[in-house]
Formats: C-alpha cells, structure tokens, sequence
C-alpha cells in the first residue's frame, strides 16, 4: 500500500521515450506516487476518491471497523503508510488536483491496479478482515511507531546489498 499512488499515469509513463507515446497523444506530465494521490485521498479530486477507495475493495469496512474513531484512526495510518520516504505528507495544501493522471492512458488503466492492489491486500492478510479482532490504536504514538517502522521496512527492501534488483530497475505494477 506505501507505493499505491504508483499506479498514475504520470508515474508510470516517466521512463517512456518519445516512441513509446501513441501517436496523437502527448506524454502526460510526470508524477510522484506519495504528493500527487493526496488530493484522492482528501477528497479533492472527488471523482478519482469515489472509484479509488471502492477499487480497493476494503477501504469502507476498515474505516467502520478498525478503529472506534470514525475512521480517523485508519486515515492517520494511510498517511503514515504514504509518509515512508521519512517526511510526514501533508493530506492537504500540498499538490493540486490533476485528474488525467489517474485516468486510462495507452492501456494503463489506475483503476484496475488499485483493484489489483486491494485484492492483494485480502489475499496476503485475510486474518485483517476476518472482524471481531482488537480495534486499531488511536494514540498518536502507535501512527509515530508505526510510520518508523514503515521508513525501515521501505530503507531495508530497498537496499539492493540485501535485495538484489538483478541489475535493473522494478517498474511498478
């Protein structure tokens, strides 16, 4: 979930060449994966949210039954899922809305990767959505602890001395 916002066009398309565009089409502008999904995530660009956290499969359930707090407690921890680059992401002032790159672009389709993702989510971690489990704590500690751990994981995985990328880059998804 930390690098979801990678399925925007403006993210994958930046290692394009110039022939990799289809014909009459313009490269879309290049996007980062973290800044460039906070208006989905906050609801500034209302039609890219609707479809995203419903691609996700899980969203709505998690925020009625992981935490006691509305859904606050989940939505503080997505932030610090997406904060793993060791600076915290503003959920709001920071990037503006831009719709395109979420849309389908020359057969990349961001709905059908976040879809891809969620289901993953159900496949990896079914104990998470079996219910009746302890709720989520709402501490602004355990976000803290739990983004330090986030900012490890993302260092260690992406030390290629310890995982080997086989001499090329991994293009995501």
């Amino acid at each position: 979930m930390h690098d979801i916002g990678k399925v925007n066009i403006g993210f994958q398309t930046q290692i394009w060449q110039s022939g990799d565009v289809p014909p009459g089409h313009s490269k879309p502008r290049r996007a980062g994966h973290t800044l460039d999904l906070m208006p989905v995530l906050n609801g500034e660009d209302d039609a890219t949210s609707q479809w995203f956290f419903d691609a996700l499969g899980w969203w709505w359930d998690a925020a009625d039954t992981w935490d006691d707090c509305g859904g606050e407690t989940v939505c503080g921890l997505m932030v610090a899922t997406l904060s793993h680059h060791g600076t915290p992401v503003k959920l709001y002032g920071g990037r503006a809305k831009f719709p395109q790159l979420w849309r389908p672009f020359a057969g990349l389709n961001p709905e059908e990767w976040v879809a891809r993702v969620g289901g993953l989510m159900y496949e990896w971690f079914p104990e998470a959505f079996a219910g009746g489990g302890r709720q989520l704590p709402s501490a602004p500690e355990f976000q803290h602890h739990f983004l330090g751990l986030w900012n490890l994981a993302d260092w260690i995985g992406s030390n290629e001395r310890w995982f080997a990328l086989g001499g090329r880059r991994p293009r995501w998804p």
